[in-house]
């Protein structure tokens, strides 16, 4: 006996397929960012395109030395300033790893201590045991005798 309600073959499938709805939309978003991006980067056939009567340089496009240095300079800076700050926290990651090490050890080291005091009263403890049975074992013979 079936429990559902609705039973019927043609009936279990869904209305409607979620994948083939998720497919469509994520089509359709991808279609709009292509013509987002190729909007933009396609020149208006209405306006024309101004172009220079300058020839750029054999060396590359055409611009000032000062402001290219400048710009590199900057540029420079920037990149030896983060620099400088990726190995100030790679050398702060090292001293804590080190540090990490140094805590650890003498951790093992307290921890190994504990455990051979833990051991050696074990051992005392043990012994104690041994000479009270001995002890008993004594009596009893004692009373066997008597």
């Amino acid at each position: 006996m079936s429990t559902r309600r609705n039973s019927n073959v043609e009936n279990l499938l869904p209305l409607s397929d979620p994948e083939a709805i998720l497919r469509s939309g994520n089509a359709e978003r991808r279609r709009l960012a292509q013509l987002l991006t190729t909007s933009s980067s396609r020149p208006n056939p209405q306006q024309p395109i101004e172009m220079s009567d300058t020839t750029p340089a054999a060396g590359g496009p055409e611009h000032s030395t000062e402001s290219t240095q400048t710009t590199e300079t900057a540029d420079l800076t920037t990149a030896k300033d983060w620099f400088k700050r990726v190995l100030k926290l790679q050398h702060a990651s090292v001293e804590q790893a080190n540090e990490d090490r140094r805590r650890a050890a003498a951790d093992r080291r307290a921890d190994l201590q504990a455990f051979q005091a833990a051991i050696k009263a074990n051992a005392a403890r043990t012994n104690r045991l041994e000479e009270i049975i001995v002890g008993m074992h004594a009596k009893t013979d004692r009373l066997e005798e008597i």
